[in-house]
């Protein structure tokens, strides 16, 4: 049944990974986030909470940030409605790392903003309050309990403002 939960160890989640299949799979992740809108999905609320505040500028921080794409989407979107939002994307995987850097140097943009990729275990805990916005996106699935309810609490101490997270719902479509 889709709607249990039968937690499996990704193939890219392996720590002795080949360079090359990873960073595949992390341009398989991309496509993906294209497809599914991730990075809208995870701007939506931002930007609400930006006009609502009558914020212009602010830091975010998105954790577990596999290729960086999400994260430059968001930006992207901020940049596009004016918003000025630096982000910082931690992952653990150094493969990871190096891709988002990559597709950060690629990137034009017209704005004032700042991304920056750093290798980090997301497990441990976050600088206190250091970002106005901490998000992850289809990362939460890969803990078990005890993992995901540590990381949200991480989370919620590094975050000055707003908490968001977006990741799978079980389903025959979400599948």
């Amino acid at each position: 049944s889709l709607r249990q939960r039968d937690l499996q160890p990704e193939v890219m989640d392996r720590p002795d990974l080949e360079v090359g299949r990873h960073r595949h799979a992390l341009d398989a992740l991309a496509l993906v986030n294209t497809l599914s809108q991730s990075g809208k999905i995870v701007y939506r609320p931002i930007k609400a909470w930006a006009r609502r505040q009558g914020i212009k500028t602010f830091r975010m921080l998105d954790v577990a940030c596999g290729g960086g794409d999400v994260a430059l989407d968001v930006q992207r979107r901020a940049c596009r409605d004016a918003l000025h939002a630096d982000v910082v994307g931690y992952d653990r995987s150094p493969t990871a790392v190096e891709r988002a850097r990559e597709r950060a140097s690629r990137k034009p943009t017209n704005c004032r903003t700042k991304a920056s990729f750093v290798e980090q275990d997301i497990l441990i805990p976050l600088p206190q309050r250091a970002f106005d916005v901490v998000y992850c996106s289809l990362f939460l699935h890969h803990l078990d309990e005890v993992q995901a309810v540590e990381l949200l609490r991480n989370m919620a101490a590094a975050t000055k403002h707003l908490l968001v997270v977006n990741d799978l719902v079980r389903s025959r479509m979400g599948y």
